[in-house]
């Protein structure tokens, strides 16, 4: 009965993940996604395989494992069946709620608070988007190798056991292949070593040899310079971003949208986070205990390769930095809970701890709730828009598909990323004329609307000639248009 009572304790935070996010889990594919099923398409060859998993992308990134070999591996086996991909994400989500429990626990001592920090986590609204964007699974999978290698190396510093120094190294050279934030992982490892078990300090120094030289050739041959608003900008705008990103950490995003709070409630809550939490890191220090203060340099290590993009603050680039966060206020109520004092204090403490967890609960998890379902369901309108499509196309695959009355989200979310190559990796959908002038531009993205509009002098001819399918997009469904605009025959 014990055991099964330990096992439910720790499947909690998986059952909160189900519970908060479970739109998410049956979302389809949206922008970048179409980009990464399309790279099946373009292997015949073993050397096309090694291109296809290997070559930089133009943004500057280089992140085999997530991006190329799921997609290339998934798409082979499920094709367009969103639905097992998704459950990929979960269950990577799973196993990084596990270890945070774990590791937290290892770290302070408290079941409590291990459990609590996972709950924290992943009940964050920042993390709506990649529970819902198939393409941001590389932050689940960094999250992964970087959580495992450092529970690997609290295995090996408390027990000296060497397997567990091997599996360490093998998870964290794993991990360059997930995404660029591996390369801190050295930072958190010698910091925590540091100050808690000094004797394997020197040891732990090797893991920035790896890191060095994946930086020195990431800046070479995959982001030498960055574009548009992956340009990086090593100045005092670091310092702003940094402001940026801690504020966007205790404030949920659209909290007015998705609760019943008014929107002054977000920034009033944020500060009171932010001010319980600085209280908590400056007593605790005071009382020589330096984990709390050790949570928010962790903060500061996995934000850091983002900082430098001053042009690009996004909410989800906080998802791994939220970890360290969440086991800071889970370490503050735990503290609370444990307080040895007299019993006004340890009441008031108590009730304070206990009242700021409910409340960030409270605005979390509808934001996150609504979030993902927003996300999915934007995913579910370019679903629609697909099927029909590819059904068309497969009836009349010389023509070309033409696009009426198509919305903003709806082209960006589902068009603007080339979903409708033929066999020759050839566009066959475009928009009819005047997309460019109602459809919101987004320069930042490289891709611009003018190129997706197809002429109209063509459209006139290839209705005339059955080489043009004309359709009408609107929300009660899709519809062919093409009999109304066909020249009569005199």
């Amino acid at each position: 009965m014990e055991k099964l009572r330990a096992a439910a304790w720790w499947l909690l935070p998986s059952v909160v993940a189900l519970y908060v996010y479970w739109a998410g889990l049956f979302a389809w594919f949206q922008q970048d996604d179409f980009v990464w099923l399309h790279l099946l398409a373009t292997v015949h060859s073993p050397h096309d395989l090694l291109v296809a998993l290997f070559r930089p992308t133009d943004h500057g990134t280089w992140r085999p494992i997530p991006e190329r070999a799921f997609f290339l591996g998934f798409g082979w086996l499920f094709g367009y069946n969103a639905l097992p991909y998704r459950i990929v994400v979960f269950l990577t989500q799973c196993g990084n709620l596990a270890l945070i429990a774990a590791i937290t626990r290892r770290l302070s001592g408290s079941a409590l608070a291990g459990v609590l920090a996972s709950v924290l986590w992943i009940a964050s609204s920042q993390l709506i988007v990649v529970m819902s964007w198939t393409s941001e699974y590389i932050l689940a999978a960094a999250g992964l190798c970087l959580l495992a290698a450092f529970y690997l190396l609290l295995r090996y510093a408390n027990t000296g056991e060497r397997r567990y120094w091997g599996y360490c190294w093998l998870v964290f050279l794993a991990g360059f292949l997930m995404m660029e934030t591996n390369i801190v992982f050295p930072l958190l490892a010698v910091s925590y070593v540091f100050l808690y078990a000094r004797p394997i300090f020197r040891k732990t120094l090797t893991f920035f040899i790896p890191s060095v030289v994946y930086g020195l050739l990431h800046v070479v041959f995959v982001n030498p310079h960055g574009a548009g608003v992956y340009t990086m900008h090593f100045d005092l705008s670091i310092a702003r971003t940094l402001t940026r990103y801690v504020g966007k950490a205790f404030e949920p995003q659209s909290l007015d949208s998705f609760t019943t709070f008014p929107s002054w409630v977000g920034p009033a809550g944020a500060v009171m986070f932010g001010v319980a939490l600085i209280g908590f890191v400056v007593w605790r220090t005071w009382r020589r205990d330096w984990l709390p203060g050790l949570m928010v340099a962790w903060f500061v290590f996995l934000l850091s390769p983002v900082l430098p993009l001053r042009d690009h603050v996004v909410p989800y680039y906080l998802t791994l930095p939220m970890i360290p966060l969440s086991m800071l206020g889970a370490l503050a109520v735990a503290a609370a809970w444990n307080w040895r004092s007299r019993l006004p204090l340890a009441m008031g403490a108590r009730v304070l701890a206990t009242g700021l967890v409910v409340f960030y609960l409270a605005e979390s998890i509808p934001v996150a709730r609504g979030g993902t379902a927003w996300w999915a369901g934007r995913s579910h309108e370019v679903e629609r828009l697909a099927r029909y499509v590819f059904r068309v196309h497969r009836r009349r695959p010389e023509s070309i598909i033409v696009l009426r009355h198509v919305d903003s989200d709806l082209f960006w979310t589902g068009i603007a990323h080339y979903p409708f190559l033929d066999d020759r990796e050839r566009p066959y959908v475009y928009l009819a004329g005047g997309a460019d002038l109602s459809i919101e531009a987004h320069p930042e993205t490289g891709f611009q609307v003018a190129d997706f509009v197809y002429p109209a002098e063509k459209v006139q001819w290839g209705i005339a000639n059955n080489r043009v399918v004309l359709i009408d997009v609107s929300r009660a469904g899709f519809f062919d248009v093409t009999a109304q605009f066909r020249p009569q025959a005199p």
